[in-house]
């Protein structure tokens, strides 16, 4: 009897939970293209998963999430830019595509108070954005939108002032400085500060399977220089970027020159698409990790395009050249090293004898 009584509170439980109303956040929306492939995926540890959405004959699609917590997360839609939305308990959202752009309309309080924030700095010259962001954190210091609005100046502006950057952390409060990344960010500094130079600091060691299904590690370009590129296909810029550096390929022999280019792209088939398309050289990695991946997390990237030249000891030289000066900089660096190569040579052959 007693089993029986425990068997019915149990499904009674579970029936009272059952019915109990469940939080849900609803996105819907419009792109230019039917059956196109879109993804969701959460900015933090709330939400540590990837959502692919799929748009019907119209380019039409609606998407939920069930969820108990607030949370930031990009929504990568082809051809354009992440766009950031705060995902909050019954909270709905639209995406309304405006030309090339796309706009939100939610009834996200966050969302709202997020849009107004960007229209305000979309006209500013970088200073006065960093000085409106600073002023946002230090009314708000525990509100996360100020995160967001933080890492966007730093990766959106092209010569972000390191005061101006530490001036917004500095301002932030309570649990926002045990932010993933603000703990990132003052890791990579404290890293930086510990070295007496940047430069000639070993290639992490990594583990990548490139197209073709082969493997590649540190040992695989030894002995040469390497260029690693961070790009992504649904960013025409560091395409473009990505083009220009491994047009060097032609100038130099297998032996002499590498490239590693990685990929920040979920979707696989434009990242193929794209490679295959132009023909672009180098052995090419798209792990589906985008911002995660650890090299990216190595060299503590915030903005692509983006590359580093290492050297055949395997050792960082030069962080993210101009596109202008990197033919001459390879030229040089190449011709040095078969000089030097010579002269190790003559030294060894006099030892011989």
């Amino acid at each position: 009897m007693k089993h029986t009584l425990y068997i019915a509170l149990m499904l009674l439980m579970g029936l009272v939970a059952c019915t109990g109303d469940v939080k849900v956040y609803r996105l819907s929306g419009t792109t230019s293209n039917a059956n196109d492939t879109i993804y969701l995926y959460g900015l933090d540890r709330r939400y540590e998963q990837m959502d692919t959405i799929v748009t019907d004959e119209q380019g039409f699609f609606e998407h939920e999430i069930a969820t108990d917590t607030l949370f930031p997360a990009n929504l990568l839609i082809p051809s354009s830019k992440p766009i950031l939305l705060y995902v909050e308990p019954d909270a709905t959202a639209a995406i309304v595509q405006e030309g090339d752009e796309y706009t939100v309309t939610s009834s996200s309080a966050m969302q709202a108070v997020y849009d107004s924030m960007r229209t305000l700095l979309s006209n500013k010259t970088a200073h006065e954005k960093a000085k409106e962001i600073e002023s946002f954190v230090t009314r708000e210091p525990l509100n996360e939108i100020g995160i967001a609005l933080w890492r966007q100046y730093i990766i959106e502006c092209k010569e972000p002032q390191r005061r101006d950057i530490f001036n917004i952390l500095n301002k932030f409060g309570g649990r926002l400085m045990d932010n993933d990344y603000v703990i990132d960010f003052k890791e990579e500094q404290e890293e930086s500060r510990s070295r007496s130079n940047v430069l000639y600091t070993a290639l992490p060691a990594f583990k990548f399977t490139v197209k073709g299904n082969r493997e590649v590690t540190n040992a695989t370009y030894k002995e040469k220089f390497l260029i690693i590129n961070f790009w992504a296909s649904w960013d025409s810029l560091s395409v473009e970027h990505l083009k220009q550096v491994t047009a060097l390929d032609s100038l130099y022999k297998d032996d002499e020159l590498a490239f590693l280019n990685i990929s920040l792209d979920y979707d696989t088939a434009a990242w193929r698409g794209t490679i295959d398309a132009d023909s672009i050289p180098g052995d090419h990695v798209c792990d589906i990790k985008a911002w995660n991946n650890p090299l990216i997390k190595r060299y503590n990237v915030s903005r692509i395009p983006y590359s580093a030249i290492v050297n055949p000891q395997l050792l960082n030289i030069s962080y993210n050249p101009a596109i202008t000066e990197l033919p001459n900089k390879i030229d040089s660096l190449v011709k040095a090293h078969k000089e030097n190569e010579k002269e190790k040579e003559k030294k060894r052959n006099k030892k011989r004898k």
